[in-house]
């Protein structure tokens, strides 16, 4: 999936960062919050009722703005995950900590190689 830019444009590298528990704040949280407790009671049975449901959930403001996406954007992984012959161990032989990882990092001179790292300031290690 972080090999696809790189058809599209011509980048040096892409990365993948992410936070740290418990260490964000994000305007954001306050929509999700709002939006999941207007749709866990609600009987939503389409894709429609739930863009409505979230649409309308925020009852203070004007109603949160919502784009639906269709089929046609959506990306087929199913033939690049049968070429992916290993993602639980490393270059090295070593068990990739999913979990623990901090950073995924793509160049756009090796794409197909994914470079790991644990550390928010550490060395990386390829994937």
């Amino acid at each position: 999936m972080l090999c696809e830019p790189f058809k599209r444009v011509q980048l040096d590298k892409l990365s993948l960062i992410f936070l740290q528990k418990e260490h964000t704040e994000n305007e954001n949280d306050s929509v999700h919050g709002v939006t999941e407790k207007a749709t866990k009671t609600a009987a939503i049975y389409s894709p429609e009722q739930r863009y409505a449901a979230v649409k309308t959930a925020r009852k203070s403001m004007a109603p949160y703005h919502t784009e639906a996406i269709t089929h046609s954007q959506f990306a087929n992984y199913k033939t690049i995950s049968q070429l992916v012959k290993n993602l639980n161990i490393d270059v090295e032989g070593n068990k990739v900590q999913w979990s623990n990882a901090r950073e995924f990092t793509v160049y756009g001179n090796d794409a197909q190689a994914l470079y790991i790292t644990y550390e928010y300031c550490g060395t990386r290690t390829t994937g």
